[in-house]
């Protein structure tokens, strides 16, 4: 435990914010912010620290923690990290797309169910924004595909089904097509 307290001032595209740590604020600090100190030397090349106070970030998002957006290229409700949508969260595109589900450094990661305006449907695994393992993918018509996906395609075994349940394709997929 770190018995002092650490003063910090931050200036940020002209906004200015200073912040008294204590105990483990300071600790957890000094761990996340400042990686770079070495006791009893001087690092050679210091990390700028991304000091980006609640409320202030250059990019309009929320920097850490909870909260929303919005503009043109649609809203989102949900976690931040460093002003990037990350954690749990909701977005909605400008045409009805809406993802509920994971993000990571902005983009789509993990579990999430994600419904287009055009009638579409997928719930299932992400990664980098694109559909990736296991996962469920509905038509506007109604087929559906349930299986592996890669690189946002279908891909590896795979079942597709028509609306009334009945056996389109099973087996492999490769590039989004039966193999």
């Amino acid at each position: 435990m770190i018995d002092s307290d650490l003063t910090v001032t931050a200036s940020i595209t002209g906004h200015t914010s200073k912040t008294t740590l204590m105990g483990r604020r300071l600790a957890t600090f000094m761990v996340l912010i400042v990686p770079r100190i070495v006791v009893g030397q001087r690092a050679k090349s210091p990390v700028p620290a991304p000091l980006v106070p609640p409320g202030a970030n250059p990019g309009g998002h929320p920097a850490q923690g909870q909260g929303s957006w919005a503009s043109s290229d649609g809203s989102y409700v949900g976690n931040f990290n460093n002003g990037r949508k990350d954690g749990q969260g909701k977005w909605n595109s400008p045409d009805g797309d809406e993802y509920i589900g994971g993000f990571r450094d902005g983009k789509k990661e993990g579990f999430g169910t994600w419904a287009s305006s055009d009638g579409s449907a997928y719930e299932g695994n992400f990664v980098a924004g694109k559909k990736s393992g296991q996962g469920t993918w509905t038509s506007p018509k109604g087929d559906k595909y349930v299986g592996n996906f890669a690189d946002g395609k279908m891909e590896g075994q795979g079942t597709m089904l028509r609306p009334d349940g009945s056996v389109m394709h099973s087996g492999l997929w490769r590039g989004g097509k039966p193999a």
